[in-house]
């Protein structure tokens, strides 16, 4: 009898481990925190081996923050990755570069991607990043359309400098363009107007940002067009990429963008348009994700039960499938996911538990 109990034991340690060493990270009790495991992300096949790893994401704001902080640690202490692209324009990274230099949060207030838990994701990158040798600091790369932030750079970067006065009708529309909303008719038509001018008048621009005028010229010359749709995006964020991947010599590097721009079964997403593009020789490694109670983006009072890229009943059985107990994420490999539109969308599939705390 006292062999069957120890045996029974036995089986039943065996089987927690077992799906304890499932868990991508281990969830903590009434946190938005979790315990990453970095041992079960490298036996992922091709993970080692990777020079793009392309994570796409939800836009949600729980498990995203603490999630990205723990792979981006990662993937500099092991991996020595400082370059991370993010589904930003050239305006806010720099910004998010000032902030990581300089620890001051007026610069990054109202930005996308500060809400809710990214204040914390933030904090914590710049608090790791402040304990490196300064070769080795991160730094963050934007390739998407820019924001009224903007404006806020372009009039920062100019200092106290005097406006040429071919410059000085588009810097008096400027002043309000700021609080325009990001998608609107009246940003859009403004923006359009500062990008002629400045590309016009590109000797006065130079004389006003002098040092700056790098940094402008990215940002006034970004045609990534403003919409939320992700294919018309697609080409002029992989312009965007490939250009910033051979100017600053990037060989390995992270990006975090919307599924719709990551996924292998768009052919323009941008691993497919790295992979073909001459000269690279590394190896792309994607991630698809599925959300058990996600808030919808933006705010906070709409809990969806299931997210991800296929409907809600199909995202269910494969989460409560793959899911175990004690996890707040679990990584299968596409190919093992048993669902052929799936496994064809991403290298590997995350599965995670969203909002912990409500």
């Amino acid at each position: 009898m006292k062999i069957h109990l120890i045996a029974c034991a036995l089986c039943l340690l065996s089987s927690r481990l077992s799906a304890q060493s499932r868990c991508a990270a281990t969830l903590v009790p009434g946190s938005n925190g979790m315990v990453y495991h970095a041992g079960h992300m490298e036996a992922l096949p091709g993970f080692e081996q990777a020079s793009a790893y392309f994570y796409g994401e939800t836009h949600n704001a729980d498990f995203e923050p603490a999630w990205k902080f723990h792979f981006i640690r990662h993937l500099h202490e092991r991996y020595e990755v400082r370059d991370v692209f993010m589904e930003i324009g050239h305006a806010a990274a720099f910004l998010y570069n000032q902030y990581l230099l300089t620890g001051d949060t007026s610069l990054i207030k109202g930005l996308v991607y500060t809400e809710f838990y990214y204040r914390e994701f933030w904090q914590d990158l710049y608090t790791y990043n402040l304990g490196l040798p300064e070769q080795e600091r991160l730094i963050i790369h934007g390739i998407d359309f820019e924001r009224p932030e903007a404006i806020r750079v372009l009039t920062m970067l100019r200092g106290q400098a005097v406006v040429p006065a071919v410059l000085e009708p588009v810097f008096t529309q400027m002043e309000q363009g700021e609080l325009l909303p990001d998608f609107s008719r009246a940003f859009r038509e403004l923006w359009a107007q500062i990008r002629m001018t400045f590309m016009e008048h590109d000797d006065a621009v130079k004389a006003l940002y002098k040092g700056n005028y790098d940094i402008v010229q990215r940002i006034i010359r970004n045609d990534c067009p403003v919409t939320a749709r992700a294919i018309p995006r697609n080409a002029a964020m992989f312009a965007s990429l490939s250009a910033a991947l051979k100017v600053n010599g990037i060989r390995r590097f992270a990006g975090f963008f919307g599924q719709a721009h990551t996924t292998y079964s768009s052919r323009s997403s941008l691993p497919n348009q790295l992979r073909k593009m001459p000269g690279f020789t590394g190896k792309v490694l994607t991630f698809g994700t599925v959300y058990k109670d996600a808030y919808a983006q933006g705010g906070r009072n709409k809990l969806i039960s299931y997210t991800g890229m296929f409907r809600k009943s199909l995202l269910r059985v494969l989460y409560h499938r793959f899911m175990v107990e004690g996890c707040r994420a679990v990584v299968v490999p596409a190919a093992d996911i048993g669902h052929k539109r799936m496994s064809a969308t991403a290298d590997h599939i995350l599965f995670g538990r969203d909002v912990m705390v409500r």
